[in-house]
């Protein structure tokens, strides 16, 4: 049985169209990467912030929940870090310390010491409200972590006036 050349030369593709189908794709993934990047670093960036927000209401709760003034996050720029402390105990050792991720800066905290103290209460200690300012090193992007002087926390894209 004899087949023509003709329908063998239409089973499959070209060396030319395979290599510039992977030219295409490279260009595509090659465009779409930086951007991909960005996205991690804002991902990041709103992640610690939340989870700073929800650190900072846990130890409100414990106050309350104890009616102690023991409790204080204190935030260290040099480290990016913060840590959860409950002095209460009698030892100054923190029953929590939080690293950010790499690529997160703890740019700013305007409390005292940069240390958060709660009242019994559940409120700042000394009435007065601060914020913490986070930063995605990559894109330069800020969101703040402002807690109010009746201990409301909340997060946010724009500074604090």
């Amino acid at each position: 049985m004899y087949r023509s050349k003709k329908y063998f030369n239409n089973l499959g593709f070209t060396l030319i169209e395979a290599t510039i189908v992977v030219i295409i794709i490279s260009v595509i993934v090659a465009v779409a990467l930086p951007d991909f990047n960005k996205t991690i670093g804002l991902y990041n960036l709103d992640s610690s912030a939340r989870e700073l927000a929800s650190d900072i209401r846990s130890l409100q709760q414990n106050a309350l929940k104890h009616e102690s003034a023991g409790f204080e996050i204190l935030f260290n720029t040099g480290t990016e870090s913060y840590r959860l402390i409950n002095t209460d105990v009698g030892v100054l050792s923190p029953y929590k310390i939080k690293k950010l991720p790499a690529g997160i800066d703890l740019v700013f905290s305007n409390f005292k010491d940069s240390r958060l103290i709660f009242a019994a209460n559940g409120n700042p200690a000394g009435g007065i409200g601060g914020h913490i300012s986070l930063r995605d090193h990559a894109t330069g992007t800020f969101l703040y972590v402002i807690i109010d002087s009746i201990g409301r926390v909340r997060v946010s894209d724009t500074p604090p006036s």
